[in-house]
């Protein structure tokens, strides 16, 4: 018999930049609104064949080669947040506004946002919330770059909202703890088991 329980629905919030987890909404970071679809984890897991090349070529195992995690999330929430979030360089956080081109017209970033840069320089803590967190699982990435999804598109139309298409990538962050290190990446889980460094 099925299950009922273990059937995900997961309508929720998007947050960048959480300190506390413990606290109510925000949880000490920006609310970026109500994601239109949820959330979409691509786990991109990879493994290399192994094969016996004195037995006819077959395969005899398989060498694991890890993740390599990206989310994709639709936000409905049109504000000077997001869009300074999604576009920087191009949109002043103040006035709400994009402009292009609009590195070196004065915008939020200035040159730090040319062409050519590490994204890694602004990435950001990332926290997906379902609006029922006692059923279902929060997504948190410790680390994530958050940009504008290269197939995204901006509709201006009568009966659809406009919204923003983005890429989430989570990388490691290594966290001094006294002496020790750590490399926080991705947490899928409940939301009471969650923690986050500060640092």
């Amino acid at each position: 018999m099925t299950d009922a329980s273990a059937i995900v629905f997961q309508p929720g919030h998007a947050y960048i930049g959480v300190t506390d987890l413990t606290a109510a909404a925000p949880y000490g970071g920006t609310d970026l609104g109500e994601d239109e679809f949820g959330l979409v984890l691509y786990p991109n897991r990879a493994s290399t064949i192994i094969k016996a090349l004195d037995h006819g070529a077959e395969t005899i195992d398989k060498l694991h080669m890890g993740y390599d995690w990206r989310i994709e999330t639709v936000l409905l929430q049109w504000d000077s947040d997001t869009k300074s979030l999604l576009y920087p360089g191009l949109a002043d956080i103040t006035a709400g506004t994009i402009q292009w081109p609009g590195e070196d017209a004065g915008h939020a970033g200035g040159n730090d946002h040319l062409p050519g840069h590490l994204m890694s320089a602004r990435s950001i803590r990332f926290l997906y919330v379902p609006n029922d967190t006692v059923n279902n699982d929060i997504v948190l990435c410790h680390n994530a770059i958050v940009e504008i999804a290269e197939d995204a598109d901006h509709e201006w139309h009568p009966e659809n909202a406009t919204v923003m298409k983005a890429d989430i990538t989570p990388v490691p962050k290594n966290i001094s703890s006294g002496t020790a290190y750590k490399y926080r990446g991705l947490y899928i889980g409940p939301l009471s088991g969650a923690t986050v460094d500060v640092t």
